[in-house]
């Protein structure tokens, strides 16, 4: 997800039509993107007969750009008279089980696994995931066991990821734009890796995002804005002062008080031992500075065991939250879901929630019975379908 938020949607494979797409995957054998790039634009048409019938000289020279064109010529009229069996329309092989069409694939002569897979995951929209050097040296640089055997890396990925074309799609495109970048033998020496970011997550995988992307407004923002991480306080005192800090003003202003308070209070200590007027000289209210002095020293006193809600369900939990002074229901599920990781919550107190649904709804008013109908094709995982909304909102004001 980090990835998806440093690079954006790639729109991969860079290509305007099938045969493009397909010679393209051969010339970037062994070299880089910007020499394939030059070599497909001394193309000057993208018919597959006329390719296939032009004289392989012809051919060598178009491609030189990219490199061991003699071979890579060779290969571009084995994999186009291949295509040709079928007409050059990929329709007519959506009949041909994958695997079937991979050893098709993998019997031309010139096609490796990697060129392969490449062809069936970007032209034939088969879920089949693409193993390169990038990812190679990634899954080494965070800490997988070196595999050494294509087939055991891919068989590793798509255990692990759910079984889906465009995510495979996305997540490739994704990783050689993070390697270009980062996994060169001299990395680019000024940039930010974004897998080192150690912002904390409400934690969800992509397997459970799957589980509600067949609805149609987690479908469209996935589209749009691909896979959205919501910052976590895994701490579930400092996820009592957010929620009381965000209680009826804005997320930026509270975002900019939080931070203003942890800047000040770096601890519970720090927390405990401030006075109301300290507290409020960050912008608190007198009754926020109250209710928070009050939870610092109950923590103190062990009055207040924050580590017995891990225990207890979404509905015990909210009832223990909400004898605190302070926190009503609203607060109980924001720290809920942002210090606990419930993720199958919603709020109907949250006004941004409620406007983000009537604005997707395109309703004129949202009552309570349309709002718990809404979220409640969304379980087990409302509190997902929050977080996408939460994203909505913020981008559409």
């Amino acid at each position: 997800m980090n990835l998806y938020n440093t690079y954006g949607k790639q729109y991969w494979w860079p290509a305007d039509n099938d045969i493009e797409m397909m010679i393209g995957a051969v010339l970037v054998q062994n070299t880089n993107w910007s020499n394939v790039e030059t070599a497909l634009k001394n193309f000057s048409s993208w018919h597959g007969h006329k390719i296939l019938n032009m004289p392989l000289d012809t051919l060598i020279e178009v491609i030189k750009p990219a490199g061991f064109y003699t071979r890579k010529a060779q290969t571009i009229k084995n994999l186009l008279s291949w295509f040709e069996t079928y007409q050059f329309d990929k329709q007519k092989l959506e009949s041909i089980p994958t695997l079937d069409l991979r050893n098709e694939l993998l019997s031309i002569h010139g096609i490796g696994e990697e060129t392969c897979d490449c062809i069936l995951l970007y032209l034939f929209n088969r879920p089949v995931f693409v193993v390169d050097a990038y990812l190679k040296r990634l899954l080494i640089r965070t800490g997988h066991p070196e595999m050494k055997s294509y087939q055991k890396i891919q068989k590793y990925m798509m255990d692990s990821l759910p079984l889906d074309t465009y995510l495979f799609q996305e997540f490739h495109a994704l990783i050689v734009a993070y390697g270009k970048d980062h996994l060169k033998p001299i990395p680019h020496p000024t940039l930010t890796d974004p897998l080192n970011d150690e912002t904390p997550f409400v934690s969800y995988s992509l397997a459970q995002i799957q589980e509600i992307s067949n609805q149609p407004f987690i479908a469209m923002m996935i589209d749009t804005y691909g896979y959205i991480q919501r910052p976590s306080h895994p701490d579930p005192f400092w996820g009592i002062i957010y929620a009381i800090v965000g209680q009826l003003i804005s997320a930026p202003a509270a975002k900019t008080i939080m931070k203003r308070f942890t800047d000040t209070f770096p601890t519970q200590e720090a927390v405990r031992d401030a006075s109301i007027e300290d507290l409020k000289s960050v912008g608190l209210t007198l009754s926020k500075a109250d209710y928070i002095s009050l939870i610092a020293q109950e923590m103190e006193s062990g009055n207040l065991n924050l580590n017995a809600l891990y225990e207890m369900p979404d509905d015990q939990a909210i009832k223990e939250l909400t004898r605190l002074k302070g926190i009503g229901v609203w607060s109980a599920k924001i720290i809920l879901i942002h210090s606990y990781n419930r993720l199958n919550l919603d709020t109907y107190e949250d006004i941004a929630l409620r406007n983000s649904v009537k604005s997707f709804l395109q309703l004129e008013e949202m009552n309570r019975d349309t709002f718990e109908h809404y979220f409640k094709s969304y379980e087990p995982y409302r509190s997902i379908a929050c977080i996408y909304h939460w994203y909505y909102i913020a981008q559409i004001k």
